[in-house]
């Protein structure tokens, strides 16, 4: 299951339009994944986890958080390492930098293009200095231990560890994506598994939705039940897209929240009340 995050940044509004996709797709290989979000006519910016596969994309970034896992990993065990607790703390300063410019472009204080230039000039400094910290303890490791393929890991990434400086919507990790599929792996304890194609595609499509109406600050259960009231009878695209979170008459939430809240039991029913799963 792949999932990608889509986010456009509206000088107007200043604000964020995201869409999340979940999307079945057979095998983990960057040809699998680039055929794919062709598809979609998708050829910006990529974020990866870092997987070798995906290092021909053009423009490729790599995620800071998966930079550093093996550095993180060696602080558990060891938390005296003084050297792996430097890297990781100067590191840390690049989500404070992403941060705060962030904040100030929101506001609309500074356009994208200054918001650009001031976060890679702060950016660029902390990065300079996470590999001059490499190089003066390289030599101190072993290429094999822990350590050192920390390290070597660093070191393969390095270019693609600056992309994300290149374009507005990037941040340092792609951390959004992981806790989708934190999300997903937590409900697919419950169902166990798809037993089809099918039943991958269909799951991928809710979880579509509702991850998007999460990250656009909508009610999951006000807007599924909004648009399972308001979809049937829909045709044309248009219709459909009306639907989608960050199209969605607010209106319709709120009258669909409305309406459930003032929802009681039927004083004259003498019947106890059903409530069973549908089955397909």
């Amino acid at each position: 299951m792949y999932i990608t995050i889509g986010d456009t940044y509206d000088r107007q509004t200043r604000r964020t339009r995201s869409l999340v996709m979940l999307d079945y797709i057979q095998g983990r290989s960057g040809k699998v994944l680039f055929e794919d979000i062709s598809e979609y006519g998708y050829n910006s910016y990529l974020m990866t986890d870092g997987l070798k596969g995906y290092l021909s994309y053009e423009k490729h970034c790599v995620c800071w958080v998966h930079a550093v896992r093996q550095l993180k990993k060696i602080l558990k065990i060891n938390k005296k390492n003084i050297h792996a607790l430097q890297i990781v703390k100067e590191v840390a300063k690049l989500y404070d930098i992403d941060e705060e410019y962030r904040k100030v472009l929101l506001s609309g204080e500074i356009q994208t293009d200054k918001f650009l230039a001031a976060r890679k000039t702060d950016s660029d400094d902390v990065i300079d200095k996470v590999y001059e910290m490499l190089d003066e303890v390289r030599n101190l490791y072993s290429p094999s231990g822990a350590m050192g393929k920390a390290i070597d890991y660093l070191d393969t990434y390095k270019s693609y560890l600056r992309t994300y400086l290149e374009v507005v919507e990037a941040t340092p990790s792609n951390n959004a994506c992981e806790l989708i599929a934190k999300a997903f792996a937590t409900g697919r304890k419950n169902w166990l598994f798809a037993q089809s194609v099918d039943g991958a595609d269909a799951s991928a499509f809710f979880y579509s939705l509702i991850e998007t109406a999460k990250r656009s600050d909508l009610n999951p259960m006000d807007y599924v039940e909004a648009i399972c009231t308001f979809g049937p009878g829909r045709k044309t695209d248009a219709e459909w897209e009306a639907l989608l979170p960050d199209k969605i008459d607010l209106a319709k939430l709120e009258g669909i929240r409305a309406l459930r809240l003032a929802a009681k039991p039927d004083p004259g029913r003498t019947t106890p009340y059903n409530f069973v799963g549908a089955t397909r």
